[in-house]
């Protein structure tokens, strides 16, 4: 039962069950605010993604949606909490060492393997492109306002200097 949890959850439903674990309920507007503010790409946090997301894990059972709340300001929202299926589903999901390991999505590889369905002009200026974008975030790494964790910085920073390295060796040798 347990890999058939892990692996039905996709990696936006694992991490939107993981946030509410980790702030407490919430409405799907501060859902969506956690993933308007991160530095991924992958977590999209438009109302077109967050809110059918809160549906369907609503109807899944892994969240219920409590009182309506303000909070003070703002439009008034049901509060969602996990429910013990739902901490289980985010335990199993953050456990899932092998789908944390692996590459996940990943732009520049799917850019990269279009190399011969575009001009070679146009392959290289992506390149290009991709390693002046690269060396700009690493001189100046942009990681949301809320985020100061220092893990959280460096891990950003070997990233891009690991990305930069791997894309200026397979430049020099050739590979892409």
């Amino acid at each position: 039962m347990e890999q058939a949890v892990a692996t039905e959850l996709t990696e936006l439903e694992g991490a939107a069950l993981t946030v509410v674990r980790q702030l407490g309920p919430c409405t799907a507007y501060r859902l969506k605010r956690v993933f308007e503010q991160s530095p991924s790409e992958v977590w999209s946090g438009s109302a077109g993604a967050v809110y059918p997301l809160v549906r369907r894990l609503v109807e899944r059972g892994y969240l219920e949606q409590g009182p309506i709340a303000t909070g003070g300001r703002g439009r008034p929202g049901r509060t969602l909490a996990l429910t013990d299926a739902g901490l289980e589903a985010a335990s199993i999901w953050f456990s899932d060492v092998h789908r944390a390991a692996g590459f996940g999505f990943d732009p520049l590889r799917t850019r990269l393997s279009f190399k011969s369905a575009v001009a070679a002009a146009d392959y290289e200026e992506m390149i290009v492109g991709v390693t002046a974008e690269l060396e700009r975030l690493h001189a100046n790494p942009q990681v949301p306002p809320d985020d100061d964790e220092e893990w959280s910085k460096a891990l950003q920073r070997l990233w891009l200097e690991s990305r930069l390295e791997w894309l200026r060796r397979a430049r020099d040798e050739g590979l892409i």
